[in-house]
């Protein structure tokens, strides 16, 4: 081993790494990695040198020149070829941990190594990971050419598998495609094992587990597209499902047989997911619960077998293999399952008590007279309607033999007419009693108690994600068992015990009239078939209001009840609305204190650990499982402590919008835009590293992140759930931020109502002596403090999926046919000769700020003139079914205005069951200001056509989240609370326009002959032009396509931004271009487009023809905005749908005259859409305000907004 001392110090000793070479490539590898990594060199440098360098960095010593190939054989040390495997292995590993720059140089030399020592099998793998590097960094056309280069050269079994699974995951992962292409490649994968196995004899194991693999994969893609196709409505979404199972199904047994462990495992996870999506309906599902709980035992089994045999004992602590990840994810499996078992169980409750009930006995007429003392005078005039108590049948053994579905049967032999009375209320109850006072086998465990078990149990494990994951599901199994124990007076959702309270309240009068007879039955007396009526002591009166028929009793002197009227007491037909409660005894008092303790025990346990999984989740940015626990913490508190709820369920709402934002972006953005690459890269550190919070690599990549993206602060909460009570702190004085949330089970939908005025807070503080004393009273010791008492309104009732989806689908297929009804209209208009005259649209009041141009003038039309007064003219009803002739003819369809009013109350009809929360949120004659934060399945609703919202609010605008609004606003950092800022401000003199790019609509021979269409550019130039001197922009040039280029430079360097055109906004300024830009310094958007034409649509269906429905989708109006929201614009009034010329320009000038006058923005649109009349019902609602609603003008140098303080 004779080499130089410093070679030495670097290399280590050459007998080590013989030593290592004959242990094994594992020790090589770790011994290799230790080294430091060579400087790069030119690829193009001759071998013998590279081969050299090799060496000296491999042994630590200078070869000779005989070579390096020759010294390796002569003195045992590490052969040429293992140098690219651990240049390729290094590659791998920093590759799937997102560094992607050194990934690709280690791999480069690992690739041309290869070559030059000709081993193609290398070769082949490293342009397999150099293909898995291209995707990561999404150049997907490179990843596609680098694996079929690989694929020329090909490998092993296993080689192949993994190409085809790494093509498979670079077509999913391409923007825009579609999981045809990637089915396909994975059954020509099956098909070329298969005959593999059946051919080769030797191969028929590796070519099976590869089967299998492929198999299992497959079977995953069915899976998510029949949940997207399900999503999105498709109606044949249940054809991939029995393929899924069966492709599984062999995946398993094929696995099974061959021993693979590993992936055996995670099959069976699949398969347990197969079963749970599976599309029979079922009633019960506990059935299907047993199915997947087979398949979860025996998958848990394996694992803890696995982990036994695979964990060395003197593992570090803190090291968690891959198995035991595994372990982890059965385990929360086995503990969701065992969750959704205990509320099946508790749903399906009351019809396993009534099965489990027997039958009624039957008994003849003339025992049952003889048992009860009738006699046939007496049976003839006993009532029909009198019932019987429970003394009455406790003679006979029949009692625990009643089932109370049907009314107790007699064999009539005796006695035709006579039928027994029966109250079966009262057996129900006498049955129930008798049941669950009897002795009967109980499990050690209940399914929730052994799910807070397994969710512990991975809790306590390494991995952050299954840490994440377990103390959720064990704050949800907490809250479960609170919700479940909590009596009525705790209960946070006291409406989901209704019929719970109404039997419990039934019972506990019963037993109530029961105690006061047996107390006072010495002194009760019978006499000839009548009862004396019992008296009740003074302060236990029951009011005869307030007895149910089924309960009146009289009192025997023997203790037994007998039936007679003059026991009898009156009672209302809504008997079981009466909630009147008896009062308690000592031992149901004492029963009851102990349930409450019980309870608010179980309560803070599960606030506690709840809290803990909302910290954990909003610390990894784990946006999902910051929603769930946030909602569980709203399910928690409840009506309860409002407040609180309502905080907890906007931060669930904020923490939705900013995985739907993010989804949005990346979708929009484009694939090599260095901010889309760095938020792929830092997810993939933070799903590969467990502790990726204190990676260097993940900080550096999100403080540049932080730097230079502009979205990153609106798609970030950070790690605080502090952040509630400063995104709340932020809501505009004087207006009500309304939460419409839907769970992710698309089961509950939940309302918030937050910053509503507290007059009762209000009026006990203004009386009190002392302030704070008072104020406490009147927040109750939860609200924040607040100069102005404050209170919320929070309420959940379920969610009604299919009428939501349905109402969707006819709202989007309202929108496309309204533009192309408004088009036929147009045209039909015209070749019928339509004349202008008299117009059909009424504008604002001027009055109220709905002068249009200088001097108050009128829209003008085509040539300068004008296109009609503003007002329109009543048509009068002639004999004969006449019009009167100086009336414009009606233009459009009546069935769009009908088609209109039928979606609008349909939406109506969704909200009826919150209409009781929404009017204390909005009380009559209030004039609120309502802030909408709605959730992204609810967004493209028509909000602003809800008649309640019309009638009472001045004001009605949308958000993404609250969030949204507090990253909009310039705040103190450093304030936990931010302090409520004045109203931000704009100038309206010094926006910039796009006024018709392509010149479509400014035709003014066209606008002349054509119903509601005034040539736009000359329109805008004589009114708006002629107000605000200062505005700066484009105007469309006929024959001329503005380019990119200059429309980006446009809206980049804008204030505000004003678009007046044809189309979508975003097919001028395509989403690509949007999302590259930083509009932060943009205050207001007013997009008013959605107007068409027969050669505007020509153009505009050429273009959408080339595009995929995905692009087309992210040019949306709802869309649109929340990207515009996102790149840094504070405010968007856009339209919503299809509309015309005329609407658009009479709307503009309403808005920007109201905007001068001091209105908001809000308002200033609000009040347009109040004030307009038109032939269209849905024109009066088409504007949507987005973002920040109390935006004000105020001109360059002025001192505020104060002129419109008094406007209202």
């Amino acid at each position: 081993g004779g080499g130089a001392a410093g070679d030495d110090e670097r290399g280590g000793a050459p007998g080590v790494l013989s030593a290592a070479a004959g242990r094994g490539g594992a020790i090589v590898a770790a011994a290799v990695s230790s080294a430091s990594d060579p400087p790069p060199l030119p690829p193009d440098e001759p071998l013998p040198r590279w081969l050299e360098e090799a060496g000296r960095l491999m042994n630590g010593q200078g070869i000779a020149s005989g070579g390096l190939i020759s010294s390796v054989r002569s003195k045992m040390i590490l052969r040429p070829w293992s140098l690219h495997n651990t240049w390729l292995s290094k590659g791998t590993y920093l590759m799937s941990r997102g560094h992607y720059v050194r990934a690709r140089e280690l791999l480069g030399r690992a690739l041309m190594h290869a070559r030059h020592c000709d081993d193609p099998e290398a070769e082949a793998r490293t342009l397999l990971c150099l293909s898995r590097c291209e995707s990561m960094a999404n150049n997907f056309e490179s990843a596609i050419q680098l694996l079929q280069t690989a694929q020329r050269i090909g490998a092993d079994y296993s080689f192949w598998q993994d190409s085809i699974i790494t093509y498979v995951e670079c077509r999913l992962a391409a923007p825009h495609t579609t999981t045809s292409d990637a089915r396909e490649a994975l059954q020509g994968g099956i098909n070329m094992f298969t005959a593999i196995a059946r051919d080769d004899r030797a191969a028929e194991k590796d070519a099976s587990i590869c089967v299998a693999a492929l198999k299992a994969c497959l079977s995953q893609l069915l899976l998510h597209d029949m949940v997207t196709m399900r999503n999105q409505g498709v109606f044949n979404w249940k054809k991939h499902y029995d393929l899924a199972v069966a492709l599984c199904n062999q995946a398993i047994a094929a696995l099974a047989a061959r021993e693979a462990g590993i992936p055996q495992i995670e099959a069976m996870l699949h398969a347990a997911k197969l079963v749970m999506e599976d599309p029979a309906p079922a009633k019960d599902g506990r059935q299907r619960f047993k199915r997947v709980e087979k398949v979860l035992l025996q998958a848990e089994e394996m694992a803890t077998r696995f982990v036994q045999a695979a964990t060395p004992r003197d593992l570090d602590p803190g090291v968690m293999l891959p198995v035991s990840r595994l372990l982890g994810n059965t385990r929360l499996a086995l503990a969701e399952l065992r969750l959704a078992q205990a509320q099946e169980r508790d749903a399906n409750a009351v019809e396993d008590r009534q099965k489990e009930r027997p039958d009624f006995p039957k008994i003849k007429a003339a025992d049952y007279k003889k048992a009860h003392g009738l006699t046939p005078s007496t049976t003839s005039a006993t009532p029909r309607t009198s019932s019987i108590g429970i003394g009455g049948i406790g003679a006979g053994k029949g009692v625990s033999r009643l089932r109370p579905t049907s009314a107790l049967s007699v064999a009539e032999d005796e006695d035709d007419n006579f039928k027994p009375p029966i109250d079966e209320t009262v057996i129900i109850d006498f049955i129930d009693e008798i049941d669950e006072d009897a002795p009967r086998f109980m499990p050690s465990l209940l399914p929730e108690d052994m799910a807070l078990t397994l969710a512990e149990s991975a809790a306590g494990m390494n991995h952050p994600k299954v840490v994440a994951k377990g103390l959720l599901l064990a704050g949800q199994t907490l809250l479960y068992k609170f919700m479940a124990a909590a009596p009525p007076q705790e209960h946070p959702w006291p409406e989901q015990l209704e019929a719970r309270l109404r039997v419990l309240r039934r019972r506990r009068r019963r037993r109530f009239r029961e105690k006061l007879g047996i107390k006072l039955g010495d002194d009760a007396t019978v006499a000839g078939g009548s009862a004396k009526p019992a008296v009740v002591p003074e302060g236990s009166e029951l009011p005869d209001a307030q007895i149910d028929k089924s309960d009146a009793i009289a009192v025997a002197s023997d203790g037994a009840v007998g039936e007679t009227d003059a026991s009898r007491c009156s009672m209302p037909a809504d008997a079981e609305a009466v909630d009147w409660d008896p009062p308690l005894d000592d031992s149901e008092r004492a029963e009851l204190e102990q349930a409450v303790s019980a309870s608010r025990c179980l309560q803070q346990e599960a606030e506690d650990t709840l809290l803990q999984a909302l910290r954990y989740a909003m610390g990894r940015r784990d946006w999902p499982g910051a929603e769930a626990a946030a909602l569980a913490l709203a399910c928690c508190h409840g009506r309860q402590r409002p407040g609180l709820a309502a905080r907890y369920l906007s931060l669930a709402g904020s923490a939705k919008a900013c995985k739907h934002g993010r989804a949005l972006l990346l979708a929009a953005m484009p694939l090599q835009q260095p901010e889309a690459l760095m938020l792929k890269q830092a997810d993939v550190i933070a799903d590969a590293v467990p502790m990726h919070e204190d990676s260097a690599h993940y900080a550096q990549i999100r403080a540049s992140l932080d730097a230079v993206s502009v979205s990153t602060p609106k798609l970030d909460l950070g790690p605080d759930p502090a952040a509630a009570e400063r995104a709340v702190a932020v809501i505009p004085p004087g207006t009500r931020a309304l939460i419409f949330y839907v769970s992710p089970d698309r089961k509950m939908l939940y309302f918030a109502a937050l910053n509503l005025p507290d007059e009762a807070a209000a009026a006990a503080a203004a009386a009190a002596t002392d302030g704070a004393v008072a104020a406490g009273k009147g927040s109750k010791g939860i609200e924040p403090p607040a100069p102005l008492p404050t209170r919320c309104v929070v309420c959940a009732v379920p969610y009604d999926a299919a009428a939501i989806d349905a109402l969707r689908g006819a709202v989007r297929t309202y929108s496309r046919n309204a533009e192309k009804r408004i088009r036929d209209g147009v045209a039909a208009a015209v070749a019928s000769g339509w004349c202008g005259a008299g117009g059909a649209a009424k504008a604002p009041a001027s009055g109220k700020g709905g002068k249009g141009g200088k001097g108050g003038k009128g829209a003008k039309g085509a040539k300068g003139g004008k296109a009609g007064k503003s007002k329109a003219k009543t048509v009068q009803p002639v004999p004969d079914g006449g019009v009167l002739p100086e009336a414009a003819p009606k233009v459009f369809s009546p069935e769009l205005n009908t088609a209109w009013a039928e979606h609008v109350s349909a939406l109506e009809a969704v909200l009826a069951p919150l209409m009781s929360a929404l009017r204390d949120a909005l009380p009559e004659g209030g004039g609120c200001r309502a802030l909408l934060l709605l959730d992204p399945e609810l967004s493209k609703l028509p909000w602003e056509g809800l008649p309640y919202l019309r009638s009472h609010c001045t004001a009605v605008s949308r958000a993404p989240s609250l969030h949204t609004l507090l990253t909009s606003l310039p705040s103190d950092a450093s304030a936990v609370v931010p302090a409520p800022a004045a109203a931000p401000t704009f100038d309206a003199n010094r926006m910039s326009f796009i006024v018709d790019p392509c010149c479509e609509a400014s035709n003014p021979a066209l606008a002349e002959v054509m119903p509601y269409s005034p040539a736009l550019i000359h329109t805008f130039g004589s009114t708006l032009r002629e107000d605000f001197k200062d505005w700066s922009g484009l105007l469309g040039t006929p024959g001329r396509v503005p380019a990119d280029v200059e429309l980006m430079q446009l809206v980049s360097r804008s204030t505000g931004l004003v678009f007046l055109g044809v189309g979508r906004f975003m097919s001028y300024v395509s989403p690509r271009v949007a999302a590259s830009l930083d509009l932060r310094g943009c205050d207001v958007a007013v997009l008013l487009g959605h107007v068409n034409n027969g050669a505007a649509h020509q153009r505009q269906l050429y273009l959408d023809n080339r595009k995929l429905p995905a692009e087309i989708a992210s040019e949306g109006a709802m869309a649109a905005a929340e990207l515009l929201l996102l790149r840094g614009v504070k405010a968007v009034v856009t339209t919503a749908r299809a509309t015309t010329a005329e609407c658009n320009c009479t709307m503009l000038r309403s808005i920007f005259s109201r905007l001068v006058e001091g209105a908001t923005v809000a308002e200033a649109v609000w009040a347009t859409l109040q004030g307009y009349e038109f032939e269209l019902a849905h024109a009066s609602s088409n504007l949507v305000v987005m973002g920040l609603p109390h935006m004000k003008h105020v001109a360059e140098g002025g001192k505020g907004a104060g002129k419109g303080k008094g406007r209202k």
